[in-house]
């Protein structure tokens, strides 16, 4: 880690978003000012990713030159809710419950003059109900999160088609609602030459399937193409899955890229 802070000529961003803190707020933000401030000083750490909106606060006031993200674990997802981050944090991560939702990604553009950016490999089901315990485990020294949304997923498979991931070739259609791009990698890191692929990939906007991306427990796993007509509908559709069949149709007829579609001969005629 010294090695990668002297040598690597890349701006710095440092995550400090655990989604629940050992101690109150003013005990623990000392601590976490001083460890920045010698990132800042020492290896010109430009930028922290913060999920505690008070901590933020706490770092705006020590370390007026340093850039604050509003973590995608933060949840800012309404217009109204960006007052609560105003003159402390100049960029946004769009939450999971909004990313696949246009219509609220442009109410949440409209309202910020600040910076949008969009996780967009992440593949977490949108307000998914096994996040918070999953991210707290994985802020607390587990080595891998154990509380996940497997057996739900196992139930109903097709809900992996509702996560919240963009293929590369699926950009443009969020073009206009974003100012940068977040990858996230604790699936894709482990086998940098796959990260460097799908790292080029988005950079070209060139076609992936789904499992290809990375993300995380609700990715979908098999090799499937994903038409951007379908896409496109669930951008706009409201997640109104009660009312809806479409992804769990698709799912279940989904061939994997390369297969040929089966032959049924024409009878009589």
């Amino acid at each position: 880690m010294d090695e990668f802070l002297r040598c690597c000529p890349l701006p710095k961003n440092v995550l400090v978003n655990p989604l629940t803190l050992p101690a109150a707020v003013d005990a623990v933000a000392p601590r976490v000012v001083g460890a920045l401030r010698r990132l800042q000083d020492e290896h010109g750490v430009r930028r922290a990713t913060v999920c505690n909106l008070l901590l933020a606060s706490r770092l705006r006031r020590a370390l007026p030159a340093l850039g604050l993200t509003a973590s995608t674990l933060m949840d800012v997802a309404e217009p109204y809710q960006l007052q609560t981050i105003e003159g402390i944090c100049d960029t946004v991560v769009a939450p999971t419950r909004i990313m696949r939702n246009r219509p609220a990604l442009r109410r949440l553009r409209a309202a910020w003059r600040g910076r949008i950016h969009l996780l967009v490999n992440e593949a977490c089901l949108p307000a998914c109900p096994y996040r918070t315990q999953h991210f707290h485990e994985m802020g607390n020294g587990f080595a891998e999160p154990k509380s996940l949304c497997q057996e739900l997923l196992a139930a109903k498979p097709w809900l992996r088609m509702t996560s919240v991931w963009v293929l590369p070739q699926h950009l443009h259609l969020f073009d206009g609602l974003f100012d940068g791009l977040k990858l996230a990698g604790r699936a894709t890191l482990q086998d940098p030459a796959r990260y460097a692929a799908v790292l080029r990939a988005y950079i070209r906007r060139a076609p992936m399937t789904p499992d290809q991306i990375g993300g995380g427990p609700a990715s979908v796993l098999k090799p499937i193409d994903i038409s951007e007509e379908f896409y496109v509908e669930t951008l706009e559709c409201g997640r109104e899955c009660h009312l809806c069949s479409k992804c769990r149709e698709v799912y279940t007829h989904a061939r994997p890229v390369g297969e040929p579609a089966a032959f049924f001969p024409v009878l009589g005629g």
